[in-house]
């Protein structure tokens, strides 16, 4: 599966977005934005990822998956990816 960070720091750079603009639209450190898109630190709060969602026009339903998966544990995390195929297709 594509790690969080990584698709969100992808989705920023298509969008032709600093990390400090998307940062301070989110409300949230650029610091802090940095860590998730180098996969420092786990995916944020669900209200962070609708923030980021609506500022990198995709839908939030995609990231707040992605988060979740990433942030079970590992017996079950294989499980959970297969499940959510047919929402997230090409992002696992």
């Amino acid at each position: 599966m594509r790690r969080f960070g990584t698709h969100l720091r992808e989705l920023r750079h298509q969008r032709g977005l600093t990390l400090e603009a998307t940062a301070r639209r989110a409300e949230i450190q650029k610091g802090y934005l940095s860590g998730i898109e180098l996969n420092l630190v786990n995916p944020p709060s669900p209200p962070v990822i609708r923030a980021l969602a609506r500022i990198l026009g995709t839908p939030k339903r995609q990231l707040l998956l992605m988060a979740v998966i990433e942030k079970a544990p590992k017996e079950i995390r294989k499980d959970l990816e297969n499940a959510f195929t047919p929402i997230l297709g090409g992002l696992l």
